[in-house]
C-alpha cells in the first residue's frame, strides 16, 4: 500500500507584544531635543478631560508632602547640625544635672551624635526613594494618557502645518512647535521608567500637572 506523507505547514509566528504608550516611547529609535518645561503644561492643557482622577491625584500629593517631610529630615541632619546639637547640649548640661533632669544623651560623645545624625538622614533617604518609587508607579497610567494626549495635539498641528506646505508645494518639515511637543511625550516616558533616588520628587514624573 502506498503511504504518503503529508507536508508540515509551516507555523504563523507569533503576534509582536503589543508595547503600551510609555514602551513604545522609549523603544523609538529618533532622537528629540529636550522640550522647554512649559510645553508640557500647555499640552495638557488642551485635555477634554483630568488627566488624572481625584483620588490618584490626592494620594500623589499625599506621597508628595510625606517626601517633602523626608527631605526636611535630610537637611536636619546633616554633620555641621549634628556638632551644634551635641555643643548645644553640653552647653545646658551642668544645669540640667543640677535639676536632676539628665537624658541619655548627655553621656553622648561628639561621634556618637554624628552616628545618631548620619542613621537619621541615610533612614531619610532610603524612605524618600520609596515614597518616589511608589509615586512613579501608580502615575504610569496618568504618563500613558498625557503620552496620547501629546500625539494627538502634535498630529493635528502638524497636518494644519502640511496643508500650508502643500499649497506652495513644498516638501513639510515638521516646525520646532510639533517637534517640542512630540519631545514632550519622551520625557514623560523617560521620568517614569527612570529609578528614583531620594532626591526624586513624586511629582517629578508627572511635571506636566504642575504639582507642587
Amino acid at each position: 500500500m502506498k503511504t504518503t506523507t503529508e507536508k508540515a505547514k509551516p507555523q504563523a509566528a507569533p503576534p509582536a507584544p503589543q508595547l503600551d504608550p510609555i514602551e513604545r516611547e522609549l523603544q523609538a529609535a529618533k532622537s528629540l531635543p529636550t522640550p522647554p518645561a512649559g510645553v508640557s503644561l500647555i499640552v495638557a492643557a488642551q485635555a477634554e478631560a483630568p488627566l488624572c482622577k481625584p483620588a490618584l491625584l490626592d494620594k500623589i500629593n499625599e506621597l508628595q508632602a510625606e517626601w517633602k517631610r523626608c527631605q526636611e529630615t535630610v537637611n536636619a541632619s546633616t554633620p555641621d547640625k549634628a556638632k551644634r546639637a551635641y555643643f548645644d547640649n553640653q552647653k545646658t548640661l551642668g544645669e540640667r544635672i543640677s535639676a536632676g533632669k539628665t537624658a541619655d544623651q548627655d553621656a553622648w560623645s561628639l561621634e556618637d551624635w554624628q552616628e545618631d545624625f548620619a542613621e537619621r538622614m541615610a533612614a531619610a533617604k532610603r524612605r524618600a526613594a520609596d515614597i518616589s518609587r511608589t509615586a512613579w508607579e501608580i502615575s504610569r497610567p496618568v504618563v500613558m494618557a498625557y503620552i496620547v494626549l501629546t500625539h494627538q495635539v502634535a498630529d493635528k498641528l502638524s497636518a494644519d502645518e502640511k496643508r500650508a506646505f502643500d499649497q506652495y508645494g513644498i516638501p513639510y518639515t515638521p516646525s520646532p512647535v510639533v517637534t517640542a511637543i512630540r519631545a514632550s511625550a519622551r520625557s514623560a516616558a523617560q521620568r517614569v521608567s527612570s529609578i528614583p533616588n531620594w532626591s526624586s520628587a513624586p511629582a517629578h514624573a508627572l511635571q506636566f500637572l504642575n504639582l507642587q
